[in-house]
């Protein structure tokens, strides 16, 4: 059976169609369109980065970004994410560690009900700073190595040191269990 691509043109017919198989009998196993609602959202909260990626798609940039959402805007996205009936609420960048209100960020997203999730380049992950996002309410950190050779890594990210940073995954407490991401 060929599968259809959910678009944002058009995901009433989509609901529509899932409807019309399960009505039909369809093998497949398909909510209820009631059931249906968005799982993740991911904010670049920072153009703002201490690395300097070859591939990096964010014109990331060493001071912040003038046009970058402020405390008080960033809680009204998290709340109005929340209210949309979101599930995972990913923080990334740039580097979301050189944003000083990140821990006030990802605190707002647990108490909404969101799960806070972190994507960096773990440069900046230290023994403290692991423990103040878990303590936020920190559910994930996702830091992604683009080599498992250390000196492709440092060239791709434009540091020649940037494979020391992710080694700080044990520094991650338990209760904040992290994944990397190696290509």
């Amino acid at each position: 059976m060929k599968e259809r691509e959910m678009t944002s043109e058009n995901p009433k017919s989509e609901v529509e169609s899932r409807k019309s198989r399960a009505a039909a009998g369809s093998s497949r196993s398909t909510p209820d369109s009631s059931a249906l609602r968005p799982s993740l959202v991911s904010w670049n909260i920072t153009r703002q980065c201490n690395l300097a990626c070859a591939h990096c798609y964010r014109d990331a940039r060493e001071l912040p970004d003038s046009g970058e959402l402020t405390t008080a805007e960033g809680m009204q996205l998290i709340e109005e994410t929340a209210r949309v009936g979101f599930r995972v609420f990913v923080l990334s960048g740039g580097e979301p560690l050189m944003r000083a209100d990140l821990c006030e960020l990802i605190a707002a997203a647990r108490d909404l009900g969101l799960r806070p999730v972190l994507g960096s380049n773990g440069t900046l992950i230290t023994k403290k700073a692991a423990e103040k996002m878990r303590d936020a309410g920190l559910a994930r950190a996702g830091i992604s190595l683009d080599s498992v050779d250390p000196g492709y890594h440092n060239r791709l990210r434009g540091s020649p040191t940037a494979w020391q940073g992710p080694a700080c995954v044990p520094a991650l407490p338990s209760g904040c269990p992290s994944r990397s991401t190696r290509l």
